[in-house]
C-alpha cells in the first residue's frame, strides 16, 4: 500500500509494481522503472515503454479478449497525472498499440470534487464477453473525501482490430478517510478486495474494513451494467492506526481465495468465495508467513489450484492451495535481493505456475518457472536450512549448457520448461555437472528447475544457438 502524502516534485519514476500474465501468444509481464512502465512479451522479446511516472503510479495487465487479434489490455494510473489514467490495447505478439482511452473521473462522478485523480487503477485478469472490470481508487491528499469506483469497459471487433468502447461508473464510496497509504484494489475474474480506513477527528478512533465487490458478469456484451454485490468481510474500531489489509488474494476454476488480516495483522485468515459476494468460509490462516512479506497469488478460470508465493528475508517461497492449503512453506528460490511491496506477481499454467519479481535496483524481473507437481501434496516437517544455488553457464548460451546445482542432498531431478510450460528435457542428476546439449532445440527463453526434498530452484536462460 502507498503513501498518499508525497512532496509534488519533478517527475522521477520509483520502481514500483510487478505484473505478469500468461497469453497464447506468451509470457507477458509488465514492471515500472524510472525511465517509465515496460510491457514486455519474454516469448518474442517485444516490448512497449511507455511515459515516465511519478512515485507510486501504477501498471495492471489482463489477457485481451479472442477476437481474431491476440490482445493485452494495461491499465496505467499516475497519481499526479503526468501520463493520463488509461486503458491500453497492445496485440499480446508485437506489443503494438491496438487502441487506447483515457480514464477521466470527472466524466464518471456525478458530482465530482475538482479534480479528483485517479490513485489507482486494476484492471481484471481475464474478461467476461469482452467487457473487463476495472476497480479504482480516487481522492484528493489535500481532501479528506475520497470516492473509490468499479466500472465497465467493452470492447469491439473492428475489422481485425479491437476497440474500447465505453466505461461506466457503477459504484462509488466516500468516507472520511485519514489516507496515510492508498488502499490498492486487488481485482481478479469479477471480484474485487478494497481496504478502508476511516478515521473519527472527534473520538479519535479508527474504522477499518474490508470489503468485497463483485458483479454478475453477463455472458455476452450488452449496454447494460450489471449489478454490482458489495459484503463487508472485516469491519473494526479501535483507537489502532495500523491497517487492516488483504494480503493476497487468487482465483481458479471454481473459487476465489483472500488472505487477509486484522488491522496490526494480529490474526490472520482466509475466505473462500464460491460464486458469492460473501464468502462461503472463512477460517484462520494457520501459518506464520506471508503477513507483512512481498506476497502474490496466482489467478486463472480454466486450472485447478492456486499458487501464494512471497518474498522472505532472501528467498523466494511458496504455499500452494487446492481446496485447503499445503503443509509447508516451499523454497523455489535463495540469495534473493530486496524485494519491496507489489513487486512480486505469479500466475497459473498448464503444467505450472510462472513467478515474476523485481528487485530494488534491478532494470527487468526475473521470472521462474515452478511445475506444479513439485508444490502440490507437500507435507512433512519443514523447511531445510540448506542453501541451494544453481549455476548455469555460459549464459546466454549456444549450444551446451552447463547446469550445476549444490546445497542439495542425494540426487537433484533437473528438468528444462520452454515458455509454454512444457518439459523439453530432464533428468536426475548424480554428478555435479549436467552438460545439456541444445544443438536440436529451438532458440529461444527457457526455465531450469532443479528439484529435491529441500525445495525447488529455477532460473532462465537464453539460447542463442549457433552463430
Amino acid at each position: 500500500m502507498r503513501n498518499f502524502f508525497l512532496t509534488l516534485m519533478a517527475v522521477s519514476a520509483a520502481y514500483a509494481n510487478v505484473d505478469i500474465i500468461k497469453t497464447d501468444q506468451g509470457l507477458c509481464v509488465s514492471w515500472i522503472v524510472p525511465s517509465g512502465p515496460v510491457v514486455k512479451n519474454l516469448d518474442e522479446s517485444c516490448q512497449i515503454q511507455f511515459s515516465p511516472l511519478y512515485q507510486n503510479g501504477h501498471i495492471s495487465i489482463g489477457d485481451g479478449p479472442d477476437t481474431g487479434v491476440s490482445s493485452l489490455v494495461v491499465a496505467l494510473s499516475d497519481q499526479y497525472e503526468v501520463v493520463p489514467d488509461s486503458l491500453i490495447l497492445l496485440d499480446a505478439q508485437s506489443m503494438a498499440r491496438l487502441s487506447s482511452r483515457e480514464v477521466i473521473s470527472d466524466s464518471i462522478l456525478e458530482e465530482p470534487y475538482n479534480p479528483i485523480p485517479i490513485r489507482i487503477m486494476s484492471v481484471s485478469r481475464y474478461d467476461y464477453g469482452m467487457r473487463y472490470l476495472l476497480a479504482c481508487v480516487m481522492g484528493e491528499s489535500t481532501s479528506s473525501c475520497t470516492y473509490t469506483w468499479i466500472t465497465n469497459s467493452t470492447m469491439i471487433k473492428d475489422g481485425e482490430d479491437v476497440a474500447l468502447i465505453d466505461h461506466k461508473q457503477h459504484y462509488k464510496y466516500y468516507p472520511l478517510i485519514d489516507y496515510t497509504r492508498s488502499p490498492r484494489p486487488f481485482n481478479l475474474m469479477g471480484s474485487s478486495f478494497i481496504v478502508y480506513r476511516t478515521f473519527n477527528w472527534l473520538s479519535g478512533e479508527y474504522y477499518h474494513s474490508v470489503v468485497s465487490l463483485s458483479y454478475d458478469m453477463p455472458i455476452e456484451t450488452t449496454d447494460s451494467l450489471p449489478p454490482l454485490f458489495s459484503y463487508t468481510v472485516y469491519s473494526e474500531t479501535n483507537l489502532s492506526s495500523d491497517w487492516a489489509r488483504v494480503i493476497a488474494a487468487g482465483s481458479d476454476l471454481g473459487i476465489t481465495v483472500a488472505l487477509w488480516g486484522e488491522s496490526g495483522l494480529d490474526n490472520v485468515y482466509t475466505s473462500i468465495f464460491i460464486d458469492d459476494v460473501q464468502p462461503a468460509s472463512t477460517e484462520a490462516f494457520p501459518f506464520s508467513y506471508p503477513r507483512n512479506e512481498p506476497s502474490a497469488m496466482s489467478c486463472h478460470p480454466d486450472y485447478d489450484g492456486m499458487l501464494l508465493a512471497w518474498v522472505q528475508g532472501s528467498d523466494l517461497r511458496c504455499r500452494h492451495f487446492d481446496g485447503e492449503w499445503n503443509g509447508y512453506d516451499h523454497i523455489v528460490q535463495t540469495g534473493l535481493g530486496t524485494v519491496t511491496d507489489q513487486n512480486i506477481a505469479v500466475c497459473s499454467d498448464v503444467d505450472g505456475y510462472w513467478i515474476a519479481w523485481l528487485e530494488n535496483g534491478a532494470s527487468e524481473p526475473e521470472v521462474l518457472f515452478v511445475p506444479r507437481d513439485s508444490v502440490t501434496g507437500i507435507s512433512g516437517g519443514g523447511i531445510s536450512s540448506v542453501e541451494m544455488t544453481l549455476d548455469l553457464f555460459p549464459n546466454p548460451f549456444g549450444e551446451v549448457l552447463h547446469i550445476a546445482p549444490s546445497g542439495f542432498t542425494g540426487n537433484c531431478r533437473i528438468s528444462i520448461y520452454d515458455t509454454a510450460g512444457r518439459i523439453v528435457e530432464s533428468t536426475t542428476m548424480s554428478s555435479n555437472v549436467w552438460d545439456w546439449d541444445a544443438s536440436s532445440i529451438p532458440t529461444g527463453l527457457y526455465s531450469i528447475v532443479a528439484e529435491s526434498p529441500e525445495g525447488t530452484i529455477s532460473r532462465r536462460v537464453m539460447h542463442l544457438g549457433l552463430d
